[in-house]
């Protein structure tokens, strides 16, 4: 029995889960806790391809090439969207069934995903994307220290000002989108 498993691993063979650890596993992984920390990532995520700027702030560079479209009407639905999805998806998980800062979590997420949500209703988009500038808040107040090199985008290699050039170019688009 020894060789043939042995056999097996030498000849490339896949490895087969023994059966005691493949359920604990699939079980582990559908507990209401283990749903509810994967909707978190999978929210995180999908957040920062949305909107790449912030992951600047937290020093994840993956997405610092990019801009980010916040003043389109694509990006609205795309936020709309994405809250609804993930409150369905909440309200699929057991909160009953979390330990108690499980749950704190659970309400915290719900509540600033139906803030997000109430913020993209029509009438509130229509009333803050007229007015994307002013002297007090806009992209022109925080680009100049983004694109300084010494905030959260740094210049330290060639691909650092590759990205900021490119983020040069997603600034500029935006500015286009503000005057219209």
């Amino acid at each position: 029995m020894r060789s043939s498993l042995l056999c097996l691993l030498l000849c490339g063979a896949a490895p087969v889960p023994l059966l005691a650890e493949a359920p604990a596993a699939t079980a582990a992984a559908e507990t209401p806790a283990a749903r509810l920390r994967t909707l978190f990532a999978a929210s995180d995520e999908a957040s920062l391809k949305r909107n790449p700027r912030s992951g600047l702030v937290r020093g994840d560079l993956r997405y610092a090439d990019r801009f980010g479209d916040d003043l389109t009407d694509a990006h609205v639905a795309a936020e709309r969207q994405a809250a609804s999805t993930e409150l369905a998806a909440l309200a699929a998980i057991d909160r009953s069934a979390l330990a108690a800062d499980d749950r704190v979590s659970y309400d915290v997420f719900k509540w600033q995903r139906e803030t997000d949500r109430a913020g993209l209703e029509p009438a509130i988009v229509a009333a803050t994307l007229v007015r994307p500038l002013d002297h007090f808040f806009g992209l022109q107040i925080a680009f100049p220290d983004l694109s300084s090199g010494m905030g959260a985008a740094p210049f330290n290699t060639v691909r650092d000002y590759d990205n900021g050039l490119a983020r040069m170019d997603g600034f500029a688009a935006a500015l286009d989108r503000s005057v219209v």
